[in-house]
């Protein structure tokens, strides 16, 4: 068979980088997508991936243009990986989020993503081949207070997974939504609020939501709680059942056999799983217990008024 090749953008590290470096050892080809050229890893460049420059926050038209670019490196293009992302930018309550931030996000996340794709779905429709993987976040299952910017944005890219799959697949093509848990990355070291070793975190501005169910200081409070407990995700891992899905190979093969193609979900990580079976769960509770109100409001609905 011949190798195939990947287009991963935001590969500078975490899971992007751990997807490329997997998928080159396994004998593929990798289009590795950073911001700038200082920030492509040694390690992808050693192992032959060919570098791309993409800013997500660039207009539509240079993003599209960028995309065009990947298909002409090697003529075609078998899985694209839309990766890239961040949760530096709309971190905090939702009432005293800047709108300028929200907006960033979702230029990030969604719009920008949405550019970028296009142009290679055009490609593989007319090749009647190929695999796009959009990666969310366990956010979306239960929506994590202080967290409303980063979680809308990855649960407004989950829909456009759900869409996808139903429009592309007369073309043989398969989208699947990555939606990782916590793995050791650099989302939350990187971050500017974040205090390493326990110190104690930048002044806060002036907020009305100071408890920690409200989000507090979550961005440290999460990742000194799974440093105590153990990190769950392993991204070595992660990059592992993400090529048998795409190959068709190993552990992630036998999964499959059982798969509903129209099911887009892959859960990455124990916590992942367990946090989204929780949250939708509670979601079909919600729905189930509104029953009496919702066919209350049909055509033939007796008068309740």
């Amino acid at each position: 068979m011949d190798s195939r090749v990947w287009v991963i953008t935001g590969t500078n590290s975490g899971l992007g980088l751990a997807m490329a470096l997997h998928a080159l050892k396994c004998g593929d080809k990798v289009i590795a997508t950073v911001r700038s050229a200082d920030k492509f890893p040694d390690e992808l460049r050693e192992a032959g991936a060919h570098m791309l420059l993409l800013d997500l926050y660039d207009t539509d038209e240079n993003i599209k243009a960028t995309a065009e670019r990947a298909i002409e490196v090697y003529g075609h293009i078998d899985v694209l990986v839309n990766n890239a992302g961040t949760n530096y930018i709309g971190y905090g309550p939702v009432e005293e989020t800047s709108l300028a931030e929200v907006r960033q996000q979702f230029q990030l996340h969604l719009f920008g993503a949405l550019a970028f794709t296009q142009p290679v779905l055009a490609h593989m429709r007319a090749r009647r081949a190929g695999h796009v993987l959009l990666v969310s976040s366990v956010a979306t299952g239960f929506a994590p207070a202080a967290w409303g910017a980063y979680s809308a944005s990855k649960g407004a890219l989950e829909q456009y997974a759900d869409t996808l799959a139903h429009e592309l697949a007369p073309f043989c093509v398969r989208v699947r939504c990555l939606v990782p848990g916590h793995f050791p990355t650099r989302f939350f070291v990187g971050h500017p609020r974040y205090a390493p070793d326990g110190a104690p975190p930048p002044p806060a501005p002036a907020t009305a939501y100071t408890e920690p169910g409200q989000g507090f200081d979550s961005i440290n409070a999460i990742p000194r709680l799974y440093a105590q407990n153990g990190w769950v995700g392993d991204p070595a891992r992660l990059a592992a059942r993400v090529f048998e899905l795409v190959s068709g190979t190993g552990f992630a093969a036998t999964v499959l056999e059982e798969l509903d193609p129209e099911w887009t979900r892959v859960p990455c990580g124990t916590d992942s799983g367990t946090m989204l079976l929780k949250g939708y769960e509670n979601l079909v509770q919600n729905i189930k217990r509104m029953e009496p109100l919702w066919k209350s409001t049909d055509v033939s609905a007796p008068v309740v008024d």
